[in-house]
């Protein structure tokens, strides 16, 4: 049950009641957004700090994950992803800017459709091109896709069995 509240005293009106305390709440956003807005046009990055939550984290390598679907590849390598376009985020502010509207866009469980959402943003072109390095260079992918890796320093594919392929009928 809901107390009822206590009649006003014609005595203290002026008093601060509910809406002047909604009244300095709004007066205080207004203050810290004319702070905020301050110091990003001293230096962006006071204010917009790379997403580097475990929140943020997980999201990427989700989003990763739907972008490079691998059932068999290790977690890791797309957490270790996420990491890699994490790292990218905390150069320039406009990149923290992007990924921070991207991982909003997306939610906390990204799916195709939410990315084809995206597909033309800064943010999807960030996250794409980090994660599609980061995938196909980690060993454990090409072990997985068949890929036996660099050949130059063992005197190229010639001397290494480039026509053994048993699979080409």
């Amino acid at each position: 049950m809901i107390p009822a509240m206590p009649a006003r005293d014609p005595a203290t009106a002026s008093a601060p009641g509910p809406d002047a305390s909604r009244r300095r709440v709004l007066a205080l956003a207004a203050r810290l957004s004319a702070v905020l807005a301050a110091a990003y046009a001293a230096d962006p990055r006071i204010v917009l700090a790379a997403p580097d939550d475990d929140d943020a984290r997980a999201t990427l390598a989700a989003t990763v994950r739907v972008l490079f679907p691998h059932d068999q590849l290790a977690a890791d390598v797309y957490a270790g992803a996420a990491a890699a376009i994490l790292e990218v985020a905390r150069t320039a502010p406009d990149t923290q800017r992007s990924l921070a509207e991207g991982l909003a866009a997306l939610g906390p469980d990204p799916s195709a459709r939410a990315l084809h959402d995206v597909e033309g943003t800064p943010f999807f072109q960030l996250i794409h091109a980090k994660a599609f390095e980061t995938i196909y260079r980690d060993p454990r992918t090409w072990q997985l896709l068949g890929y036996g890796g660099s050949s130059f320093e063992f005197g190229g594919y010639v001397n290494r069995g480039f026509d053994d392929i048993d699979w080409l009928p």
